[in-house]
């Protein structure tokens, strides 16, 4: 990678964590979230307006920070793209119906992931051994940092390192607190449409 396209990935950063910092100075809840208050956290009935205005803007940012930390992750240790992804999802977009089939199962794992997470941070919680606070953010940090290691899977053996996962780790953290505020089925929806969003840059860009 050249000094100039280095260059490029850095600067772009301050950009990306002012559009951050903006929209987190607008959500107080996903900030106590982030800062240890969970168990304030109210769930909340879904409606298309909160949608609209709630899960959108926190899908957004969920791509935002993704983009940000993998231009920083690029900028020191070169390229990173989801390699085998990619090449699925360009051969997939061939045919209509492989690309259908491809959803389906990106769908699909979308919902084994989330699944576990209904099970780490909503039923295991209900046991008073895991019922606190602490035992709360151990159970989601581990939870989030196991399946970012999971994605290393997506990668060709030679671009495999653990910071090339980081920004599924910090997705994971949003879709928690999407899942303990809306529930499971509006995390699952959250998690395909940055899924479906990424996809589309991919074959765009």
């Amino acid at each position: 990678m050249s000094f100039k396209n280095k260059a490029f990935r850095f600067f772009t950063v301050p950009f990306y964590l002012l559009v951050i910092t903006i929209i987190l100075f607008n959500r107080a809840d996903m900030a106590k979230f982030l800062l240890g208050g969970a168990k304030e956290i109210v769930r909340v009935k879904l409606t298309f307006f909160i949608f609209k205005n709630d899960v959108l803007w926190l899908v957004f940012l969920m791509v935002i920070i993704a983009l940000s930390l993998g231009n920083m992750i690029e900028g020191l240790i070169g390229p990173t793209e989801e390699t085998k992804i990619g090449e699925l999802l360009k051969e997939a977009s061939v045919k209509k119906s492989d690309l259908l089939c491809f959803f389906l199962n990106v769908f699909g794992s979308n919902c084994i992931e989330e699944g576990a997470r209904g099970i780490f941070l909503g039923w295991v919680p209900r046991f008073s051994l895991f019922s606190g606070v602490p035992q709360f953010y151990c159970l989601m940090l581990g939870y989030n940092f196991v399946w970012s290691l999971a994605h290393l899977n997506n990668f060709e053996k030679s671009n495999r390192n653990v910071f090339v996962v980081t920004p599924h780790f910090f997705i994971g953290l949003f879709l928690s607190f999407i899942f303990v505020k809306y529930g499971f089925l509006v995390a699952l929806t959250s998690h395909f449409l940055v899924n479906v969003t990424f996809f589309a840059l991919s074959l765009w860009l």
